[in-house]
């Protein structure tokens, strides 16, 4: 490359990772500030989101994004909670949910599950399908990281949320492994934002 020309596109590559740099921190920021509980008011469905389940059961994140719904449940919030998620270990994910929740004492004509919420986005179609001229308005359940996208997804396909993080788990708030979760939750919501509009959302 001529000498000139790398002088001229030094600056401009200096400049593009500065912005990229700042763009990240802002979301960032925005998904750390969404971790946080918000105000809950009364709803018409609790959509809780799935995670790793085996054999035994959900895995420990799982287990509690359940005792928060479980949670929001009895304080009367909401009269059914929606489980939704895909397969871990060969086990459904949303079966092993209304399980661990029968287990807590909801009853089972209050749950209901969705086998096809394999992604974010995925889930909150078939919350919108499920609720469709029904359902106002939801209580959205799961990581604290994660709740910055579950926002952004739900209002790109216009369903009115509250968003109810659940408890981080144990040793994990300022931990390493918090950090790279944080950093893939931000790579995350910026993938979603860009391929929004190759989205189909599910039929029914």
């Amino acid at each position: 490359m001529p000498n000139g020309l790398k002088q001229r596109l030094l600056p401009l590559a200096g400049a593009a990772i500065m912005t990229v740099a700042a763009a990240a921190m802002i979301t960032w920021t925005r998904v750390g500030r969404r971790s946080r509980m918000e105000h809950v008011s009364v709803a018409d469905a609790i959509v809780v989101f799935g995670a790793a389940a085996g054999p035994s059961g959900p895995s420990p994140e799982l287990a509690a994004r359940l005792d928060h719904a479980a949670a929001l449940y009895y304080r009367g919030l909401a009269p059914l909670i929606l489980c939704s998620g895909g397969r871990s270990q060969g086990v459904s994910e949303p079966q092993a949910m209304r399980g661990a929740l029968l287990r807590r004492g909801v009853p089972l004509d209050a749950i209901m599950i969705d086998e096809g919420g394999t992604s974010t986005r995925r889930t909150i179609s078939g919350a919108r399908r499920e609720g469709r001229g029904r359902w106002r308005c939801v209580l959205l359940v799961s990581s604290p990281y994660h709740m910055h996208r579950i926002v952004s997804e739900a209002h790109r396909q216009g369903l009115d949320c509250i968003p109810c993080p659940a408890l981080a788990m144990p040793g994990t708030r300022r931990s390493a492994g918090s950090v790279r979760q944080h950093a893939r939750e931000v790579a995350a919501v910026w993938w979603y934002a860009i391929s929004a509009p190759l989205f189909r959302p599910r039929a029914g």
